[in-house]
């Protein structure tokens, strides 16, 4: 018997862009990358900062790698809070809980 193709389709066809994402998120919940992944992305933001304020930094007074150093580390501290407080909110809310070392209780 033929069959009418004017129902849609229950599985349309995904774009590889799409697919590719869903499959990087699959492999990083499921591989817990989450932790190292926030970590490279703290380090690879506060050199981005750190080069950032080496070219655009004025200083007002006395050497400039005084200043850029003070600007840099209270960047990388405010950032590593923000850091911190996102890897505890997704953790949670994936129902998974981080003894007070980090390590998977499990």
């Amino acid at each position: 018997m033929m069959q009418l193709r004017n129902t849609p389709d229950p599985h349309p066809p995904v774009m590889p862009a799409l697919r590719a994402a869903r499959w990087i998120g699959r492999t990083i919940r499921y591989a817990h990358l989450e932790p190292a992944l926030s970590w490279l992305g703290w380090i690879v933001s506060v050199v981005v900062f750190a080069l950032w304020t080496r070219f655009h930094y004025r200083a007002p007074a006395g050497p400039a790698w005084i200043g850029m150093t003070i600007h840099t580390t209270v960047f990388a501290i405010w950032l590593l809070v923000v850091r911190e407080w996102l890897l505890i909110r997704l953790l949670r809310r994936r129902g998974q809980h981080l003894d007070q070392d980090g390590e998977d209780p499990t």
